[in-house]
């Protein structure tokens, strides 16, 4: 089968997704061997209205491909005459698929979902677009880095533009779907995309829908009632921006980004400010002075097997020199400076060593008053305290081994003082 060349420079080398109205392809830039998404339209689609369906996305995508930044994936080329746009592909999982075999801490959950507001923030606010889907399954996570990327642009729409076919009116997962959206005759706007986004965080920190069963969406419009899972949410604070988020009244919801992204940035502050995991710098610190300790460690423990492996030697050389002054040679003053020179050396290692004990007991303090009053902590918490206390063995351990290499360089030294002593 011949391979489907695009702009002269994309190979389609992987069919991802086929729809009535157009395929989506994994493919790679033959310039800059990284690998893209294709998206084309289906031009054999009965869907009549398909062709300015597809149009009108590929005017909006020209729009956003005018826009930088790290948190939208980036346009290539589009081609409104052909039917397609390229755009970039994120190596990753959505965070849907991430987090069916991963956690994520409250406070980096909430810079995703602050990243992500950015980025709706900006679409809104240079061109007016909304984008009608967001859910964990549009969100990437890129690997490694974790950075969130809004991926699926084929859904969103101008506030704009005129409405197609009834049909097209109302898109989006279901259980994503603003209330207003699927009950009244109401149009997107800026909170039905927030509602959305605080459903999103919702899944982020308990890494399960809030609404499961279209009973829990009829029975929230009705009522206001969240379900009861919604309590697992331990932190007040969090839960009173996450309810507002959501309230099935959009008018209480935030009325702007930026007030949204006021409220997410002060949360997130004040959730990293009263963890107990280290800060980040702080964390990095620790790890350098463990990994110079580990060092440390087994420089003394290199030294106390030469030095053990040298005092044998000795044994047997301070024999040797007995029985040379027995028979009348001259002592060997040559063995009597080296022997002095060697225990200036352990003398030297020995207050290094001790200066690091005191390094590692001072590490030791501070991870444990970071870690102290565990009491109400999330589940991601109580992960990072454990990792946290586990580190905080570690480093006693160390210091014992410090102080076992301590008393074998001291008897060491004792020995070869006394083997001096001899000989003079």
């Amino acid at each position: 089968m011949e391979e489907k060349v695009f702009h002269q420079r994309f190979v389609a080398k992987k069919l991802l997704k086929t729809a009535d109205d157009y395929f989506q392809w994994l493919g790679e830039d033959m310039q800059t061997h990284k690998m893209v998404v294709i998206k084309e339209f289906n031009r054999q689609t009965p869907n009549q209205m398909a062709a300015k369906e597809f149009a009108r996305e590929c005017q909006l995508i020209h729009k956003i491909s005018q826009i930088v930044n790290p948190n939208i994936a980036r346009i290539y080329v589009i081609d409104l005459k052909i039917g397609y746009y390229v755009m970039e592909y994120v190596p990753g999982q959505n965070i849907h698929d991430y987090l069916v075999g991963n956690t994520i801490p409250e406070d980096l959950a909430l810079r995703i979902i602050i990243k992500i507001a950015n980025a709706l923030h900006i679409l809104y606010s240079k061109f007016q677009i909304l984008h009608r889907d967001i859910q964990p399954c549009n969100i990437q996570l890129e690997s490694g880095t974790l950075e969130p990327k809004i991926v699926d642009l084929g859904i969103v729409k101008s506030l704009n533009s005129a409405q197609l076919t009834m049909m097209n009116q109302v898109k989006g997962t279901f259980f994503y779907l603003a209330p207003e959206l699927i009950y009244q005759d109401a149009d997107y706007s800026i909170q039905s995309d927030m509602y959305g986004l605080g459903l999103t965080l919702f899944y982020l920190l308990q890494r399960t829908d809030l609404f499961e069963e279209p009973e829990h969406v009829l029975h929230f419009v009705q009522t206001g009632n969240v379900p009861d899972k919604f309590k697992q949410i331990q932190n007040r604070n969090l839960a009173k921006v996450l309810f507002k988020m959501i309230d099935r009244d959009p008018k209480k919801r935030f009325q702007s980004y930026p007030e949204l992204l006021q409220a997410l940035t002060a949360l997130e502050a004040s959730i990293r400010s009263t963890s107990p995991a280290v800060a980040p710098q702080q964390a990095q610190q620790q790890q350098a002075q463990a990994q110079q300790a580990q060092a440390r460690l087994q420089q003394a423990r290199q030294q106390q097997a030469q030095a053990q492996q040298a005092q044998a030697q000795q044994a047997q050389a301070r024999l040797q020199q007995a029985q040379m002054q027995q028979t009348g040679f001259p002592r060997d003053q040559e063995f009597l400076q080296k022997n002095q020179q060697e225990v200036g050396k352990l003398k030297n290692t020995l207050q290094e060593l001790i200066q690091y004990i005191k390094v590692l007991k001072d590490a030791t303090l501070e991870f444990e008053g970071n870690n102290r009053n565990p009491q109400g902590l999330s589940p991601q918490s109580i992960n990072i305290l454990k990792h946290n206390l586990q580190q905080m063995n570690n480093f006693k351990q160390d210091i014992n081994s410090f102080i076992q290499c301590i008393r074998n360089i001291k008897d060491r030294i004792t020995a070869l003082e006394q083997i001096n002593g001899a000989i003079q």
